[in-house]
């Protein structure tokens, strides 16, 4: 049985009973869990939350898809330095309403951020 996700509208498998979708591969006979497939993207997720009075960074989260490496900071400087180096050799940066808010704030707050580019 599927279920659509309302926002993207793809497919999704519905877990059985045994908490796996019943389409999900056995290995050796057994269920082959989640936790035993790799997907693992170059990628850093993530997450601002800025002053609504007056748009500065006031605190962030930002995790590495491939490594599982996490940071999280305000708006200071050195916080945005350590994310930057979080971000390296990430092949793509992703988050929420990424491209129409979190980066133009980043932006604002430090021009020179390897991220950005």
């Amino acid at each position: 049985m599927e279920e659509v996700d309302n926002l993207d509208r793809t497919p999704r498998a519905t877990p059985s009973a045994g908490g796996r979708p019943a389409d999900a591969p056995e290995k050796g006979g057994e269920a082959l869990a989640c936790e035993d497939l790799t997907f693992r993207p170059r990628c850093l997720s993530i997450d601002l939350e800025v002053g609504r009075n007056d748009g500065r960074i006031r605190a962030f989260g930002a995790v590495r898809g491939d490594t599982g490496e996490g940071f999280s900071g305000g708006g200071t400087v050195s916080d945005l330095s350590m994310l930057d180096e979080l971000a390296e050799g990430a092949d793509f940066v992703l988050g929420h309403n990424l491209i129409a808010f979190d980066l133009p704030h980043l932006a604002a707050a430090s021009p020179s951020l390897r991220l950005l580019r």
